[in-house]
This record gives C-alpha cells, sequence and structure tokens, in this order.
C-alpha cells in the first residue's frame, strides 16, 4: 500500500542562490505534479552541489530522498532505488530515525516492484522500519499500520498467503481503531484483504471485504457531500 510521504524540508546554504532558485522552483512543480521538471531542477542542485565539492550531510540527504521521491513518480525504479539508499547511507550514519522510516518504506515498495528485487531485503527494511515505527509513532500508529501492509506486500510476493493475511489484519486494527471501520484507509486495506483472498480463490471472503472496502468509500462520499452542503449548499464541487 503505497503512499506519497510528508514533504522533507532541504535547507540550502546561505548565500547559494541558484540551488535555491532551483530548489524552490522544484517544490513548486513537484506540489503541482509535474515530477519531470521537478526532478531536472532538483538534477541540478546536485550538479551544483557536486561542482561546488558540498557534502553536508543535513541538505544530503533531504535531497537524495527527494530526488528519489520524484523518480517513484515517475516509475523509474532503478534510479529511484539509487537514491533512496544514498539518503538512507547518511540518514543511519547520522541517527535520523525518521529520515530512515521513510526510506526504509520507500525501498520496501521498490524491492517489490522491480524485477530482480531483493524480497530479503525488503524483509530487512520492513523490520527496521517496525522498530522506528513502534520507538518513534507507538504501538497504535498509522505508521506501524504502514509498516504491517508492507510486510503483508512481502509475504504475498513470496506467496506466504497466511502470513501475509496475518499482517493485512494487523494493520486493519491499528486503522480501524485510529479512522473507524468506515474510513478511507480501511477501505484500501480491505480490498488488499480482497486481493489476497481473490489469489486464493476464496471468492466469498473476496466479495465480503470487497464490499466493506464499498461501504468505507460510500460512506467517505456522503461525508464529502455533508461537508459540500454546509459549506456551499450543494452536492456538487
Amino acid at each position: 500500500m503505497w503512499k506519497e510521504k510528508g514533504k522533507i524540508v532541504i535547507e540550502v546554504p546561505s548565500g547559494h542562490s541558484t540551488a535555491n532558485s532551483y530548489i524552490n522552483s522544484a517544490e513548486k512543480e513537484y506540489d503541482e505534479g509535474n515530477y519531470y521538471s521537478a526532478l531536472n531542477n532538483y538534477l541540478k542542485v546536485e550538479e551544483i552541489y557536486s561542482t561546488m565539492n558540498y557534502h553536508d550531510d543535513s541538505q544530503m540527504k533531504a535531497l537524495n530522498n527527494t530526488i528519489g521521491r520524484c523518480y517513484r513518480q515517475l516509475n523509474e525504479y532503478y534510479k529511484a532505488k539509487e537514491y533512496f539508499e544514498k539518503s538512507l547511507s547518511i540518514s543511519e550514519k547520522i541517527s535520523d530515525d525518521e529520515l530512515s522510516f521513510d526510506n526504509y518504506t520507500y525501498l520496501i515498495g521498490i524491492e517489490c516492484s522491480i524485477e530482480k528485487g531483493s524480497l530479503e531485503t525488503a524483509l530487512d527494511y520492513g523490520k527496521k522500519a517496525e522498530i522506528i515505527a513502534i520507538k518513534l509513532y507507538g504501538n497504535k500508529s498509522s505508521e506501524l499500520s504502514e509498516v504491517y501492509s508492507d510486510f503483508s506486500n512481502i509475504y504475498l510476493n513470496m506467496e506466504d498467503y497466511e502470513t501475509s493475511d496475518n499482517y493485512l489484519k494487523k494493520a486493519l486494527n491499528i486503522t480501524n481503531d485510529l479512522y473507524g471501520e468506515n474510513s478511507e484507509d480501511s477501505a484500501i486495506i480491505y480490498k488488499d484483504l480482497a486481493d489476497l483472498y481473490k489469489k486464493q480463490k476464496q471468492f466469498d471472503s473476496a466479495e465480503s471485504y470487497l464490499e466493506k472496502a464499498a461501504e468505507g468509500m460510500r460512506t467517505l462520499s456522503q461525508i464529502n457531500q455533508y461537508i459540500r452542503r454546509r459549506l456551499y449548499g450543494t452536492d456538487t464541487d
């Protein structure tokens, strides 16, 4: 269950107005969904840093992560992996657990997606991400639910359906407690469970989870309609 993470802030060294200009343009393009243009601007910043032999860990960890995000949005998985690994090597070295967690979760999805990805490596990243999620965010956090969903995807790729099922249900329990059984987040996990049972040809269970997913999406739609009525007196956008 891949989700785009919160923005990583890149602080440009004082006096480097050109790099700052490229970063400002890149952030604007990224926010507008123009990932190719954003990537080109971030790569120009990387080139500037390389030319000036600038290696500040606090800057490079964020820049590499952000370039990785651009490549991930463009589905260029191998390049994304390269930059997330660069960012991870720094974040682990300086014990930046928050950014390490971010890098782990991206790399888990990439290892599960690329042709020659290593599921054992993904599993190792997952174990490290789980430790950080519990340490930083707690046993009932959305971050831990995300890790459990990642574990489920790893074991699904290993065709260990029972373990995959167990982790998805762990993720679901946390998400239901946080947001309610009819939330959008829970609906996504219901759909993943439906897909898992469909793979096992357990069609009755798959249908049941699809119905739960649909109910969650209907509830979300009804909430949105209610909000629009209160704000605008209409059900239309």
